[in-house]
């Protein structure tokens, strides 16, 4: 598993591939050509992820400085469980600023990556290869 994680880091990091989307408050963002089934809006103290799809979507946010510390083997793999945290299809979910991994009074951009999840083989559930996206939220 993490080597699904550390590829999307490393272009991430290295190569600058993520799609970069301005955000003002309560303005609402997805990654421009991107997949737009979550969006994400925000204001002083609070991520709102609306999940515009009708299947549930999984997201881990972290504060844009703590992405780039995370590379190679110390990238904890991303959540492939039904239980892990997620938005139903067509809902909205409030996350607090201070859930954000790294999130301080110096933040400035979150990254919320979001991926679905499909059954592995044999049981159990896995993210797709590449199934990870990212939309980088500018916090005012």
């Amino acid at each position: 598993m993490a080597s699904l994680v550390r590829s999307p880091i490393r272009v991430l990091v290295g190569f600058g591939a993520l799609v970069l989307a301005a955000v003002t408050a309560c303005h609402d963002s997805t990654a421009p050509g991107e997949d737009t089934a979550l969006r994400v809006s925000h204001d002083a103290a609070t991520l709102t992820l609306g999940n515009r799809g009708d299947e549930p979507l999984y997201f881990a946010a972290y504060d844009r400085r703590t992405v780039t510390m995370l590379q190679g083997p110390t990238v904890p793999p991303f959540c492939s469980e039904p239980s892990c945290p997620h938005v139903e299809p067509g809902a909205r979910l409030e996350v607090p600023l201070t859930a954000v991994v790294g999130y301080d009074a110096e933040t400035e951009n979150v990254l919320v990556f979001w991926w679905r999840l499909v059954p592995r083989a044999g049981g159990g559930y896995t993210i797709p290869p590449g199934g990870v996206r990212s939309i980088d939220v500018a916090i005012d």
